[in-house]
């Protein structure tokens, strides 16, 4: 290739070039290209033989460490900004090198995760289920996270057993472990609503009903519209919007005459 053509080339065209073509790093010795290079982490993610010809190391950050060391665990050493670390550089890390945990021990990373960032590890990584416990990150799990992660690794259920969420994922599933839940006082109307739907034997034990919003009323019926004379006694009719209506009558038609009764 022509020494014009290489030298009118950006970072990002030269990197494209060497990784699809590593013997045109000879071409980068002759013309002197190597510090046109930005993008190193891109490079040796794909093309760790150069790494000798990278001056550029300090200049790394973290994104560009957790990137590089996703592709290329080898280079850990090198990394001096473990402490910049944030959830998704660690996240990034640890799908693809769980033995980075010690870093993240030593960095104390797990103290950057938040809910969403807790799940997202888990689904992939339930072996850190300790390191959810030691931090707290369970405690905002909503019920579609449990739901989620008990269909993908039901060895967790335990930790479910320990929040009312959970335990309304179990008994979705499971109702004859009712007698061992402790949490029945915990359940917010979402959640009766959405164990109800399932589950309607257990109505008795529901003192949210007062709660429920027109949604909550229309997802129920639509599964269970033998809860019409709840509905009727806590004035749930009233908090109907026409989404809700949609959402009702378009699996139980019935309710069409209550619709244009109270509309």
């Amino acid at each position: 290739m022509e020494r014009e053509v290489l030298e009118n080339m950006s970072s990002a065209e030269l990197v494209k070039l060497l990784k699809e073509d590593p013997s045109l790093s000879s071409k980068f010795d002759e013309y002197s290209l190597w510090s046109k290079i930005i993008t190193w982490s891109c490079l040796l993610a794909k093309q760790p033989q150069f790494a000798n010809k990278c001056d550029k190391w300090d200049e790394f950050d973290a994104d560009d460490w957790s990137y590089l060391l996703a592709e290329q665990p080898r280079f850990a050493d090198k990394c001096d900004k473990w402490d910049e670390f944030d959830a998704e550089d660690w996240g990034l890390l640890l799908y693809e090198h769980p033995q980075f945990a010690d870093k993240c021990d030593e960095y104390d990373g797990w103290s950057e995760f938040d809910t969403g960032d807790w799940h997202a590890l888990l689904e992939v990584l339930p072996q850190f289920a300790d390191k959810c416990d030691k931090y707290d990150g369970w405690r905002k799990f909503p019920i579609f996270y449990w739901s989620n992660l008990l269909q993908r690794h039901p060895q967790l259920e335990e930790k479910a057993k320990g929040f009312a969420h959970g335990w309304v994922v179990i008994l979705r599933t499971k109702p004859e472990l009712a007698n061992k839940c402790d949490k029945w006082g915990e359940f917010d109307a979402d959640d009766w609503r959405y164990l109800l739907a399932d589950q309607p034997q257990f109505a008795d034990k529901c003192d949210k009903w007062g709660e429920f919003n027109g949604y909550y009323w229309s997802y129920l019926l639509a599964e269970q519209p033998q809860f019409e004379d709840k509905c009727d006694e806590y004035g749930g009719w009233s908090k109907f919007d026409a989404d809700d209506w949609s959402l009702l009558l378009d699996e139980q038609p019935q309710f069409e005459e209550k619709h244009d009764a109270l509309n």
